[in-house]
């Protein structure tokens, strides 16, 4: 008897040797392992017998299989049935984003100075010099602005 894990990975190989899809030199190292293992040959002759065993399929039923193999495989390579809506509704939602984000009119200004927000006084009618959030709270209520401050613990 052998190693176990050497039986173990021979095994594993078994079905390859069977279907002759082993490498050469592979093949070789099975080959040398089944001369002196008796368990491993054991079991390469009840893969045999079942190979011989097994059933041919019925009637057309094997053209049909690789029928629909063949074509399931160009529907990979060619994206499948989903590629075109996919790829819709990907441009209907950029030109919806780029629609809602610009407004009706547009895109809004460019800043080409990010080091001060005077350089783009509509985006800021606050003028406290504040990037983040400076239009939303000048639009929100004392009460709103109360509670919010509470939240942040202020």
């Amino acid at each position: 008897m052998m190693d176990e894990n050497a039986c173990g990975s021979i095994r594993d190989l078994l079905p390859d040797l069977l279907h002759r899809r082993l490498p050469g030199p592979e093949a070789e190292r099975v080959g040398e392992h089944l001369e002196s293992c008796g368990a491993c040959r054991e079991e390469l002759e009840v893969l045999e017998s079942l190979l011989k065993a097994r059933p041919d399929p019925p009637g057309e039923l094997a053209e049909r299989i690789r029928a629909s193999l063949r074509r399931d495989a160009r529907r990979a390579r060619t994206g499948g049935p989903w590629l075109i809506p996919l790829a819709a509704a990907l441009v209907v939602a950029l030109g919806v984003g780029t629609f809602w984000r610009g407004g009706a009119n547009g895109p809004g200004p460019v800043v080409e100075d990010w080091t001060s927000v005077e350089s783009v006084p509509s985006l800021w009618p606050s003028g406290d010099g504040l990037m983040a959030g400076a239009p939303l709270l000048d639009q929100l209520s004392e009460e709103a602005l109360r509670s919010l401050l509470q939240e942040l613990g202020g």
